[in-house]
């Protein structure tokens, strides 16, 4: 998995009108677009590619955080698990959590 190249940063009202350029980015040259609301990053537009290698990240550290002795092996490593979500949605953590535990890599 290569790091996408650029990162592009629009607001929702211009990707409104031409969201195929958004996708395209994705799609075809792996830059994600971030969307904006009053200046604020809001969500991204990435490639699948891009968002599974993310669910089954996410997946793994899940299951690595439920083992004490790899989550040792993490913390040795540096890797903070102990953050939390954003609050703005307070079941969020607990969603992602149930759907790493549940997530299954699309088939081609």
């Amino acid at each position: 998995m290569r790091e996408p190249k650029r990162e592009h940063s629009k607001s929702i009202a211009q990707v409104r009108n031409s969201f195929a350029d958004a996708t395209g980015l994705a799609r075809y040259s792996d830059e994600p677009t971030v969307l904006t609301a009053r200046n604020k990053a809001v969500a991204a537009v990435v490639s699948m590619e891009f968002y599974d290698w993310a669910r089954t990240v996410a997946a793994m550290l899940h299951e690595a955080a439920s083992d004490p002795e790899r989550l040792k092996a993490l913390e040795a490593a540096g890797v903070d698990l102990s953050g939390k979500l954003p609050g703005r949605v307070p079941d969020m953590e607990r969603t992602l959590r149930d759907q790493a535990e549940d997530y299954r890599p699309l088939q081609d």
